[in-house]
């Protein structure tokens, strides 16, 4: 069954050869995606058949789905170009449900993350929001799916990178802008990552959005009060540090019961 993969490889080579003869080599991204398509379709039907030769054309769908997805990616960013990108991650994706192989979601969120990226750079999108919230997303459903399967260390490097790259581009544009929109979006942002963090049981997902909500409210503060004068700045930071550590202090007991819970949750 190996040899399967040189008629697999050299059918691809005809399509190409063929394109290039009939003068329509900017079809080629397209005829190889539907050809992988092709291969996947096969491979199920020959699934109950021979599991090798099924083995050989799904292998074979899969890598020539994500060559041809680099390709597309080399010609530039498109429209056109985004979609066989698409169609190779969701082969992926197929792939790793079939296999049921969790690990096999980076490739697959990878390759759509690349369709995503190219279908924003061909639409002239320069909103750095549209970005990390792709990212994020992707990401925390990956951290999701690291969860279920029990990964706790790859899930918790997952979500920390995702929640980071969401919170923190937004906080970025909000200290370069000093627009209040940016806050109100950084606040939405954390209280949903806040609300999946609980459903989830997980700290990092519930104390980094909390740290970050703390962080703007500081930040907005501030920007507020910069007109006044540096000896008054110090001063409201100086109660406001003291007011913080009374109620510390007042409810210590209440926050070592907070931390006890808290250390049953996942990471």
């Amino acid at each position: 069954p190996l040899l399967g993969y040189i008629p697999a490889g050299l059918l691809a080579l005809s399509i190409l050869f063929l394109l290039a003869w009939l003068d329509r080599w900017d079809w080629w991204p397209w005829a190889l995606i539907l050809l992988s398509v092709g291969y996947y379709l096969a491979s199920l039907a020959l699934g109950r058949v021979s599991a090798e030769w099924s083995r050989v054309l799904r292998f074979s769908a899969v890598g020539l789905g994500t060559l041809t997805s680099f390709g597309s990616l080399a010609q530039g960013p498109s429209v056109a170009a985004s979609i066989p990108v698409a169609v190779a991650a969701s082969l992926w994706a197929l792939e790793a449900f079939r296999r049921r192989n969790v690990w096999l979601g980076f490739p697959t969120n990878g390759l759509y993350l690349m369709s995503y990226f190219m279908l924003l750079a061909s639409l002239e999108v320069t909103q750095a929001q549209f970005y990390s919230i792709g990212a994020a997303l992707l990401g925390l459903l990956m951290h999701y799916l690291l969860t279920r399967a029990g990964s706790d260390k790859g899930a918790f490097v997952t979500g920390l990178v995702s929640q980071l790259l969401l919170l923190g581009t937004t906080y970025i544009q909000m200290l370069a802008t000093e627009e209040l929109g940016y806050f109100a979006a950084l606040f939405f942002q954390a209280l949903a990552v806040l609300v999946y963090g609980l459903v989830l049981r997980s700290r990092s997902l519930v104390g980094v959005p909390i740290a970050m909500l703390v962080l703007g409210v500081t930040t907005i503060v501030l920007f507020i009060l910069r007109g006044l004068s540096t000896v008054i700045l110090i001063g409201c930071t100086g109660i406001v540090m003291i007011i913080v550590a009374t109620l510390a202090v007042v409810l210590r007991e209440r926050l070592a019961q907070v931390g006890e819970r808290l250390s049953g949750w996942r990471a």
